[in-house]
């Protein structure tokens, strides 16, 4: 990330780290829920409401990254 500072490409990486790490905590968290029975639907609902995030930022990172676009928002959740 170093090499990238100041240069829209930094904004990409940003982007990048958050979503790993956010979609991590996200399925521990699922994981964690799911090993109690009576929170597993909480445990599905939390995964499957993560899974379409991911597909969102990554989908709108593409998108962006292959239209040479930045970000305004690149610490923000979506």
């Amino acid at each position: 990330r170093g090499e990238l500072a100041g240069t829209w490409l930094e904004e990409h990486a940003t982007w990048q780290i958050r979503t790993f790490f956010i979609m991590v905590i996200a399925t521990v968290l699922s994981m964690i829920l799911a090993a109690t029975f009576v929170l597993m639907p909480i445990a599905w609902l939390l995964a499957g409401t993560t899974w379409l995030w991911f597909l969102y930022r990554t989908i709108k990172g593409w998108l962006r990254l292959s239209n040479q676009q930045g970000f305004e928002d690149a610490k923000s959740i979506l």
